[in-house]
């Protein structure tokens, strides 16, 4: 697992956490974020809704002013995503909470 000098990095904030532990179910999550460009609005939310997996080639590094964050269990082949727009300073929300499995994201994921 994490060794003690690992847990305070995390602690202090200079390692980002990765992995949360659900407390219900105990499936082990893991955090992903996808960048996007923001003249892609309108295409990345239609995806989101319709084909999450046709986004895999669309990212833009780590500049863009969307954001895609995924949490997924790979154990219990859950997964949630939610799309954040740029806005000085901070990211804010742009889209609601959407659900999927992770066979049907696994291409976004990777």
């Amino acid at each position: 697992m994490l060794n003690q000098f690992t847990k305070k990095l995390v602690f202090k904030g200079l390692l980002p956490r990765t992995r949360w532990q659900h407390k219900q179910d105990g499936g082990l999550y893991v955090a992903k974020s996808i960048y996007y460009s923001k003249e892609n609005l309108a295409s990345v939310s239609k995806a989101l809704k319709e084909e999450p997996a046709r986004l895999a080639g669309e990212s833009v590094g780590d500049n863009g002013s969307l954001r895609l964050d995924i949490l997924y269990c790979p154990d219990n082949g859950k997964a949630f995503g939610q799309l954040y727009e740029y806005v000085p300073y901070e990211y804010t929300p742009c889209s609601d909470v959407y659900r999927w499995n992770v066979e049907t994201i696994e291409k976004l994921i990777r």
